[in-house]
């Protein structure tokens, strides 16, 4: 479902933030991507769903090869991608409801009692069921990212994107987090990319698990080959230690 092929992203100042980046996500499956801040984890996913453009390499969405296309080519397969932000970015002037019906209503898909529905099921499946009145303000960080994720399920994607989706979060609220993207792609099928830098996190919901260092994947596997590891770098970020390869600055 996913395919992205040499993907490298250089930053105006000539600074390569993702160097010749190869990976493949199948039908289905979760890929978690981890590293420390400032390795590339999140220009990787901008670069999936067309949010900014790389300087070389393809990222392909099922059959459909979507850099450098038309404008409305790409929104045609952006509709395919729900994004999930790392702080839910909730419209803070809307409640509930009018989140999770932006896309669908931006899209002039559904109105009235269709996206009444709509809403109400996609909201059931977060476990936010009956919040449509609430505003963003009136809600915990935990609540926040359900319904952030509800919105993102809004246009029914065949692609999850999760940007950080436990930061910020308490350990208990940040496992009904990952409960709840392992549940998505039990129950949706949906193809999925984490980013994070919580390794318990990756672990816990994740098929495949890539580690970026310094703009690179150095490894890539199931989480229990990750864990066994023998590269020094691999060992020192899973294990949290402040000495090894890794500096620390």
């Amino acid at each position: 479902m996913i395919r992205i092929s040499h993907l490298t992203y250089t930053l105006p100042d000539g600074r390569d933030v993702l160097r010749d980046v190869s990976l493949t996500i199948p039908t289905g499956q979760t890929m978690g991507v981890m590293g420390l801040s400032g390795t590339g984890k999140t220009s990787l996913l901008k670069c999936v769903a067309g949010l900014v453009e790389p300087s070389a390499g393809e990222v392909w969405i099922g059959d459909r090869q979507m850099l450098g296309l038309p404008e409305r080519e790409m929104n045609e397969i952006r509709m395919r991608i729900g994004y999930v932000f790392q702080y839910a970015a909730l419209f803070d002037s809307m409640n509930v409801y009018d989140n999770v019906a932006f896309g669908p209503l931006r899209r002039h898909l559904k109105r009235g009692p269709e996206l009444d529905s709509l809403v109400a099921e996609k909201l059931a499946l977060v476990g936010m069921d009956g919040t449509q009145a609430m505003m963003p303000s009136e809600l915990s960080g935990g609540m926040q990212k359900r319904v952030g994720l509800a919105r993102a399920l809004a246009l029914n994607p065949d692609v999850l994107l999760y940007d950080e989706p436990t930061s910020g979060l308490d350990p208990i609220t940040a496992t009904v987090i990952d409960e709840l993207i392992v549940e998505m792609r039990n129950t949706l099928h949906v193809t999925s990319l984490v980013v994070s830098h919580a390794v318990d996190s990756v672990f816990r919901i994740a098929d495949v698990v890539t580690m970026l260092y310094d703009g690179e994947p150095i490894i890539t596997g199931t989480p229990d080959e990750v864990r066994k590891s023998s590269d020094p770098r691999v060992r020192q970020f899973v294990e949290g230690r402040t000495t090894g390869p890794i500096s620390v600055g």
